[in-house]
C-alpha cells in the first residue's frame, strides 16, 4: 500500500501460523463474523 501498510490474504495468514492454507477460512467460516472469530483466536488488532 502507498502508506506502507501491508495487507495479509487468508491464505497467507493460514500458512505463515504454520496451517494449510484454508483452515482460517474454514475456522472464520464457522464462527459467525470474522471480528469475532478473530478476537476467540487471540488476535487483539493492536500492535
Amino acid at each position: 500500500m502507498p502508506n506502507g501498510e501491508y495487507r495479509v490474504g487468508l491464505s497467507s495468514a493460514s500458512k505463515a501460523i504454520g496451517y494449510s492454507e484454508e483452515w482460517l477460512r474454514r475456522v472464520l467460516n464457522r464462527s459467525g463474523t470474522t471480528a469475532k472469530a478473530l478476537q476467540g483466536l487471540g488476535f487483539s488488532g493492536k500492535f
